[in-house]
């Protein structure tokens, strides 16, 4: 028997959340928190600040290529290596970096020839890391 097959899993259904500002509210309805550095403070000390509402519905992408990374380490270099799909290497390598706390420098991020452009990959997810 296959490990795999004696794994049970059971899911509670929680409440629905539609709207960013019900899920701001209550910091177990986020999944992720981008932020970086001291909003409030560059707020306060922009010349000019722009306040916009929109409604957008709920979207799904569905790229053809898999989300993934096949990952090394070069011991001789002291270099993480992580091949990607995803067309936003600058961005993941420096998230990487500070999820591993490692200068940027320590990690290579290839992207082969990839089908097209997708957003969702652009950038890495928590839950998938």
């Amino acid at each position: 028997m296959d490990a795999a097959e004696v794994v049970r899993v059971e899911y509670e259904a929680r409440p629905v959340v539609m709207a960013a500002e019900t899920a701001a509210t209550n910091p177990a309805h986020l999944c992720m928190d981008w932020r970086l550095g001291d909003a409030d403070a560059a707020f306060a000390d922009a010349p000019h600040v722009v306040s916009l509402r929109l409604h957008n519905h709920r979207i799904v992408t569905n790229p053809m290529e898999p989300r993934g990374v096949v990952g090394d380490y070069d011991t001789t270099a002291e270099q993480f290596i992580a091949h990607v799909s995803s067309q936003s290497l600058h961005g993941n390598r420096d998230a990487i970096a500070r999820v591993l706390n490692v200068p940027p420098e320590r990690l290579r991020f290839i992207a082969p020839m990839s089908a097209a452009a997708s957003a969702p990959k652009t950038s890495p997810i928590p839950s998938r890391r």
